[in-house]
């Protein structure tokens, strides 16, 4: 498509999306509002290092490449944490387990309030969670692609990493590419992160019944459970907890970890973050070990958790409706741009995962820099030749950056 067809043909699309686009581009701020001006100190970590992080990028660029949202949180919730700061001091007790309870509750899962134990952040969890149950040197599953820091926690803590690859509606695990039975525990992003993939319950329970089998922890990182979308990117409910709703026992083997620091966009305070543990010995383990680290979640985070877990279940709804629109409007862009297959979109996700092997060659990253757009290397998730792009952001910049990449 010519480039002033392509144009009057996205300018159809933001016609008969204008209502929706609106909205979202009320809700994310605007390039003009978070891009770094001459001399000033930015604090937004994806701004403030890109220069030296990423050198060749220009001043102009789309920093694209974290997991954050470009939207403020909801005021009131801010008005409570300095509240709590200005009132309190000293080492505080704040027990959030009910509130998390009453959360998932609304969406369906039911747990106990002794199953959940908090913690400083999911990263620092996961790698916690196989100290505390593996050896140096174990065999340790991950289901790949995934979040780089994942296959990070497994080797510096000495353990063997073994890429385990998944489809959705997987149901016959003993054909599983490269399952290790020997394995001492298996980590999962579920949502996948990057790829936004989630397993059916059939090919949960397949899962989970062999790892049970051959005595395998399984470790699951659930932060972006909330973003959760049907195939026209409508709203749909929290995903499940993995294992749960599969049968009564099914996830007596499992760790998730939650965290309001996506759903709510709290990373800037280190949002409360926490394991749900079903299993009581597996649980009595943990809390040692968070103990004997002083790993517990900060009151400052429980208290913003308590406030957006009580009071903020429609604007956190309002956010997921904005990012589904914007999950429309770069699907219909990249279709556009004849460029569907470079995508995947699947149904948990506020990433674009595209495949650039076709488009560029040599170092993808740098030739993405180079064009004014910051992603998430690809090959930090073990997928050499993909990014991912952030799509939590003002529509304006989805645009811009899909054609800076293919145009």
């Amino acid at each position: 498509m010519k480039d002033t067809a392509l144009l009057e043909a996205i300018a159809n699309v933001e016609t008969e999306m204008s209502d929706a686009l609106a909205k979202s581009s009320s809700l994310f701020e605007p390039d003009s509002a978070v891009l770094p001006d001459s001399g000033e100190q930015q604090r937004r970590l994806k701004f403030s290092v890109a220069k030296t992080r990423f050198a060749t990028a220009p001043s102009y660029s789309h920093s694209l490449w974290l997991a954050d949202m470009d939207c403020v949180p909801p005021s009131s919730l801010a008005a409570s944490v300095s509240s709590f700061m200005a009132g309190h001091f000293g080492y505080q007790d704040i027990d959030i387990r009910r509130d998390i309870t009453d959360y998932l509750k609304r969406d369906g899962t039911i747990i106990k309030p002794e199953y959940i134990v908090d913690i400083a952040s999911v990263v620092a969890g996961i790698a916690l969670a196989l100290r505390t149950f593996c050896e140096t040197g174990d065999k340790v599953m991950v289901v790949s692609p995934t979040y780089g820091p994942l296959y990070s926690a497994v080797t510096q803590n000495k353990m063997t990493p073994v890429s385990l690859f998944l489809s959705a509606e997987c149901s016959d695990i003993d054909d599983l590419d490269r399952f290790d039975t020997e394995a001492r525990a298996l980590v999962l992003c579920h949502p996948n992160n990057p790829t936004g993939s989630i397993l059916s319950p059939k090919a949960q329970a397949a899962l989970l019944a062999r790892c049970k089998r051959h005595n395998i922890l399984v470790i699951s990182d659930e932060v972006h459970r909330e973003f959760h979308f049907d195939q026209y990117d409508n709203r749909l409910p929290p995903v499940p907890l993995f294992g749960y709703g599969v049968g009564d026992c099914a996830h007596s083997n499992v760790i998730s970890f939650c965290s309001t620091s996506k759903a709510f966009n709290l990373a800037a305070i280190g949002g409360a973050s926490y394991a749900i543990i079903a299993n009581p010995s597996l649980r009595t383990r943990f809390i040692a070990a968070v103990d004997n680290e002083h790993l517990e979640a900060a009151p400052i985070s429980k208290i913003a958790l308590q406030e957006a877990y009580r009071s903020h279940r429609c604007w956190q709804h309002e956010i997921v409706d904005c990012i589904g629109t914007n999950r429309a409007y770069a699907k219909r862009l990249l279709g556009l741009m004849k460029k569907e297959n470079t995508i995947s979109l699947d149904s948990a996700s506020y990433f674009l995962w595209l495949d650039l092997r076709q488009l560029f060659s040599g170092d993808i990253l740098e030739a993405c820099c180079r064009r004014g757009v910051i992603v998430g290397n690809g090959a930090h998730c073990h997928a050499p030749g993909f990014v991912r792009l952030s799509i939590a952001c003002h529509p304006t910049v989805i645009k811009s950056a899909l054609l800076r990449l293919f145009y």
